[in-house]
């Protein structure tokens, strides 16, 4: 730190967030939940879910943080847990094009 001026500035400047791209993650989460509840695609208590770890999606294989998945479990524990083939779940339930649009008025 004492000789930052010797080094690049690209170095030390660099702001990974803004410089960077990263997948918005569990925090993007809450607008396929907003999604989803506004347009009665799920009851948070009634429906349900079986997780088995992994779901994929255009040929891409998008895994649960819990290895081997969280089994049944209902959409509010799908919340709780951050289960990520649940939220997929939502986002069919929506359709590509009902979800885009929420993303894009959120």
């Amino acid at each position: 730190p004492a000789n930052y001026k010797s080094i690049d500035p690209k170095v030390y400047n660099r702001n990974l967030p803004v410089w960077s791209t990263y997948e918005p993650g569990s925090t993007f989460k809450i607008i396929t939940l907003a999604a989803a509840l506004e347009e009665n695609k799920v009851n948070l208590q009634k429906d349900h879910f079986y997780d088995k770890g992994s779901v994929e999606v255009d040929g891409a294989r998008l895994k649960c943080w819990k290895r081997g998945g969280h089994g049944a479990q209902s959409f509010l524990e799908v919340v709780q847990n951050s289960c990520n083939p649940g939220f997929v779940e939502l986002g069919q339930r929506l359709g590509k094009e009902q979800l885009f649009s929420y993303i894009k008025n959120f």
